[in-house]
């Protein structure tokens, strides 16, 4: 292809073609020669954006900006796409990344509705832009700033599965030679565990004060948000974070540390009451675990057994240690 805007048969054929219109409340969606998408907006729509790159990761893209908005109390209902793909890229993986990106939208309920695509002979890989917009799950609206001590700190499913998942799409053959393709297994379906919405929409509905996506950095990293956007401590227990054995002898054979990686797939929650939201999440076979509390000073710890130690900010994602 050449540089430049995809050309109008590309497009239609690879990109239009593949878009399900399922939205009522997009007016004018995805269409050629259409400048923009028109929604008929609700009084409280929320936007929220996210970012992906590489054919193999644009699933990373939707999900993040989707999970971004969850956090914030919103469920996705219209994604626009920024789409650049290199100049040596085929028609038919574009056609495969939108159809990925489709049914990932799809699954969510959610249209893709307008965007832009785009050939560089600049980059390598493929970058994915996309923004979301969303309607409140409830009237309850979730906020970081009504934190106050003593609200418990619960986490979903487990840290690192979106880092290993990446991890081992770039690093397929080395890690089936390491671990063997069972152990693996069960590292190729983690992608089906990224979605933050259910668990989010639950907590909304049963009274959850606030709500962080835990993402690039991992969950150290979201930890220090939280406490800094609040303004209060908190405290953690190491044991009680939620790890599967997969990431952990990962990040282990690669020397990387698993707090501290890409983490899409588990949601923060804070909340005073915690037994209705633990209850609601375990109907719907979503594990989720109580592993710290907020605190009336500004000391942001991780205990380890009779290990104290303070959180510091983390710099950059482990991942880019190893890919």
């Amino acid at each position: 292809m050449i540089d430049g805007k995809v050309a109008e048969n590309v497009l239609k054929r690879a990109v239009l073609s593949r878009i399900k219109e399922i939205n009522k409340d997009v007016i004018t969606g995805a269409a050629f020669g259409k400048d923009c998408a028109i929604l008929n907006c609700k009084e409280k729509t929320g936007i929220a954006t996210g970012t992906a790159i590489g054919l193999k990761n644009g699933r990373y893209a939707i999900y993040k900006a989707a999970n971004n908005l969850a956090a914030e109390g919103f469920q996705a209902k219209s994604f626009t796409l920024n789409i650049i793909i290199p100049s040596e890229s085929k028609e038919s993986e574009l056609k495969s990344l939108m159809d990925e990106l489709v049914d990932i939208a799809y699954s969510l309920n959610a249209q893709i509705i307008n965007g832009n695509t785009e050939v560089s002979s600049q980059i390598k890989e493929a970058i994915i832009s996309v923004t979301a917009i969303g309607d409140l799950f409830s009237n309850h609206q979730v906020d970081k700033l009504n934190i106050k001590p003593g609200d418990k700190i619960l986490a979903t499913k487990w840290i690192g599965i979106e880092g290993c998942a990446i991890i081992y799409n770039a690093r397929k053959e080395e890690l089936t030679d390491r671990f063997g393709t069972n152990f693996l297994a069960r590292v190729e379906r983690y992608h089906e565990w990224v979605s933050c919405e259910e668990e989010a929409k639950l907590a909304s509905l049963n009274k959850a004060i606030a709500m962080k996506d835990v993402s690039e950095r991992g969950i150290f990293a979201a930890l220090w948000e939280l406490g800094s956007v609040a303004g209060k401590g908190l405290k953690v227990n190491l044991k009680d974070i939620p790890v599967r054995q997969e990431v952990v002898e990962i990040c282990n054979y690669l020397n990387i540390n698993p707090y501290a990686l890409k983490s899409q797939g588990m949601m923060l929650i804070v909340a005073r009451e915690t037994e209705a939201i633990i209850e609601e999440l375990d109907k719907v076979e979503i594990p989720c675990s109580i592993i710290g509390e907020f605190t009336d000073n500004n000391d942001r710890i991780v205990i380890n057994e009779d290990e104290i130690r303070h959180l510091d900010k983390i710099k950059q994602d482990e991942i880019y240690k190893v890919i």
